[in-house]
């Protein structure tokens, strides 16, 4: 998880920083100038968790279970995160 972490984008750190510490959408919009508004922020979050995902899973060979929720696993890689990143909240 900590490799995934280092080789995302700062932005995208800071995105993902923003939901582990449940931070509101018009906080999350301000910090990156790429999300003008609520669909660009669901893209990105998809966009971010998919890269995040593949990288840790590619790391240990491992794939989600297909009837897993995009949702699902974010919450769980906040989560992973918030262990990580004990800054992050």
């Amino acid at each position: 998880m900590a490799e995934g972490w280092e080789a995302l984008e700062p932005l995208d750190r800071a995105l993902l920083g923003a939901l582990a510490r449940g931070e509101d959408s018009g906080t999350i919009l301000s910090l990156d100038p790429r999300l003008r508004d609520a669909v660009a922020l669901s893209r990105a979050i998809s966009r971010v968790g998919a890269v995040f995902v593949a990288g840790v899973s590619a790391r240990f060979g491992a794939k989600a279970r297909p009837d897993t929720l995009p949702r699902a696993l974010m919450d769980a890689i906040l989560g992973v995160l918030i262990e990580l990143l004990p800054e992050l909240p």
